[in-house]
């Protein structure tokens, strides 16, 4: 069934280079990848909170597709891109892009930078393919090797950040995006051969679309799994994980990328020689490892499957690269291709997600894509395999569409008597959870579930949640938060963005959530502050709530009591039973909260015992976090939880709604 290899003559990497040369080729791929992984998660981000709530879905849909439609330029423009400046100028301009996203805390740089690196990436990724990787081996030998490097690289860079005080991190990734593009202008003279081993791989016959989707369907496997699914379930964690463990890990996962850059065994020559199997097995690790990642979540993760899922992961990273430039058509079409059509699917799978806000349809889709590219593979091969299996082939593609219906009706039809039933008496709890890092500045987003279970709100207002900047190493607060509390009963939540577009303020709920509105202040000190308005359905009643955080800035400000005028005027005309909860940074004998009395009844002080201090969570010797109610709702009990999962206590209040 395949060749004999005991004869090869291929040429490995180890043999035609230095090992300092072979290192400084896999530097630029390695990089280039590293900065489209941190954009994407930071555009998915944006994407949700930002464009998708203030634009509309059509106006999100155009943006992102505008976005990822760059490796069609590529082939446009392969005749006039293909000298080695170009193509080394691009991971350059994509490292100068991602690190004036990250030092310029603009919003709207953030997310054109963000954009803009993903547009680069889809032009650099197909002209590297097309026009090095398939002209020598050496080259898809720096291409997979490089995507490969990256993924440890990443974890890593992510568990270092969130360990690290908050301060050392807002610092510290600036400073490696530098080094990461002095390496990509180092590399640069050595990533154009200085002679030609022409030994392309074996090309996959000809397969019009299939050959597309099938490519299509291991960069979503890829990106899919790493970038949204890895991104919630591996760095929290890691980054909770002993620091000395998180550094033997990455220099063990290093050391084998390094010492496997020596071999070319004769189990990845077979692979080379015959790319139908190649395409087979990447497929069948794409679905094994996506059936891991929906074992292996936040709220039961497990080291030895999330170990098992990322070597998977890894290994589709090196198939895919090889698959990339496999074709018996034009390399830099194929991979331009291939790779828009990747992107492309991608996005479509994000516009569920934004409506339904549930992780799973991104599961079941990297499911569908490596179903597809199975399928395609079988029928690429179709001309040498007997018509019994090419007719299996059809009924694949049949299970796969009936497979995506079904999902679909299980993920967003939802089952009746789902809602809790309603109450006159409801729990509100207000909680400042710093990003997930705890009193003892350790990483830990289980912890502050846990003590959201303990206090068994129906309601909970957050604060200095982190939808995925570098302060936590890219992990999205929310979306882990909710993956545990969602079986608790809370499936419903908003977001609002404050200092810049992923870190705010966000209402969970055990009720439905109809209507949310976000409120950046007009008063700024050192950054932008925000109030987050919802409202609630519970039963037949409504009731606004709302999530604010003031400006910590001094003991009592002019700055902080405009900002209170500010929500004052937007809390009063609204109608329905109020509930204001947040960390307001004021003592009760301030201006601040003078100035809230006068309109609403302070529940701690009406109900709690004294003295009620929220701040620091070690030793509190200050209540700065609150919740004021509208006279309709009664305060009946209050507590401060003793918890240090964060550096603020937070606040509970059993209240009775008005009939």
């Amino acid at each position: 069934m395949f060749p004999n290899l005991s004869n090869s003559n291929t040429m490995t990497l180890a043999e035609e280079l230095p090992d300092w040369e072979r290192t400084a080729r896999v530097l630029q791929p390695m990089a280039a990848t590293l900065f489209f992984l941190s954009s994407l998660r930071l555009f998915v981000a944006q994407l949700s909170v930002r464009v998708f709530p203030n634009l509309g879905l059509p106006a999100a849909v155009l943006i992102g597709l505008l976005v990822v439609s760059t490796p069609l330029m590529a082939i446009a423009l392969r005749r006039r891109c293909s000298h080695p400046w170009v193509i080394s100028a691009l991971p350059a301009a994509m490292a100068t892009a991602r690190l004036a996203g990250q030092v310029i805390p603009h919003p709207d740089v953030q997310w054109v930078c963000a954009a803009l690196a993903i547009a680069l990436y889809g032009v650099y990724l197909p002209m590297y393919a097309g026009w090095l990787a398939s002209r020598e081996r050496r080259g898809i030998y720096a291409l997979t090797w490089g995507m490969l490097a990256a993924i440890p690289l990443d974890i890593c860079l992510r568990a270092i950040l969130s360990s690290a005080d908050t301060f050392f991190a807002s610092g510290a990734l600036p400073a490696v995006l530098v080094i990461l593009l002095a390496g990509v202008m180092f590399s640069r003279t050595l990533t154009w051969p200085r002679r030609t081993v022409r030994e392309p791989l074996t090309p996959l016959p000809q397969g019009g679309w299939a050959d597309g989707i099938l490519l299509a369907g291991l960069g979503i496997g890829m990106f899919l799994g790493y970038a949204l699914f890895f991104n919630a379930s591996l760095a929290g964690p890691l980054a909770n994980a002993p620091y000395p463990a998180a550094v033997v890990t990455a220099v063990a996962t290093a050391g084998l990328i390094g010492s496997a850059l020596y071999y070319d065994a004769d189990s990845v020559q077979l692979l080379d020689q015959n790319p139908l199997f190649t395409a087979l097995l990447a497929n069948l690790g794409l679905i094994a490892s996506t059936a891991l990642l929906v074992l292996n979540r936040p709220s039961h993760w497990n080291l030895p499957l999330m170990a098992v899922g990322l070597g998977l992961l890894m290994v589709d990273i090196v198939l895919f690269g090889r698959l990339l430039v496999s074709s018996s058509g034009h390399p830099v079409i194929t991979a331009g291709l291939g790779w828009w059509l990747g992107l492309l699917v991608m996005l479509v799978l994000l516009v569920p997600l934004l409506l339904y806000q549930d992780e799973r349809v991104l599961i079941a889709g990297a499911v569908l894509a490596g179903i597809c590219g199975m399928a395609a593979g079988i029928r690429l091969q179709s001309r040498r395999c007997p018509m019994r299996v090419v007719r299996a082939a059809s009924w694949v593609w049949v299970a796969a569409v009936v497979l995506l219906v079904v999902t679909a009706g299980a993920l967003f039809i939802q089952p009746a008597g789902a809602h809790p039933d309603p109450r006159q008496e409801i729990t509100l709890m207000t909680y400042n959870i710093r990003s997930g890092f705890g009193a003892d500045d350790r990483f830990d987003l289980r912890r502050t579930a846990h003590t959201i279970l303990a206090a068994n709100a129906d309601i909970v207002a957050l604060q200095e949640v982190n939808r995925g900047s570098g302060l936590n190493g890219f992990t999205d607060d929310l979306m882990v938060l909710m993956d545990i509390l969602r079986p608790a009963g809370y499936r419903y939540w908003e977001f609002g963005p404050a200092a810049n577009l992923t870190y705010g303020n966000a209402v969970i709920s055990r009720y439905p959530i109809v209507a949310g509105e976000n409120f950046p202040y007009t008063t700024v000190v050192l950054e932008r502050r925000s109030c987050l308005a919802t409202r609630v359905k519970i039963g037949g009643r409504r009731l606004a709530v709302y999530s604010t955080h003031l400006t910590h800035v001094g003991h009592s400000t002019p700055e902080r009591l405009q900002q209170v005028q500010e929500l004052l005027a937007l809390v009063q005309p609204e109608g329905l039973p109020k509930a204001v909860m947040g960390d307001f940074n004021a003592v009760p004998d301030t201006a601040e909260i003078r100035a809230m009395l006068e309109h609403f009844a302070d529940a701690y002080a009406a109900v709690g015992p004294p003295p009620g201090y929220t701040f620091p969570a070690l030793a509190p010797s200050e209540r700065i976090d609150y919740i004021f109610l509208s006279p309709e709702l009664t305060p009946l009990g209050a507590r401060v939880m003793d918890s240090r999962a964060s550096d603020h206590r937070p606040v509970v209040v059993q209240v009775r709604l008005a009939p």
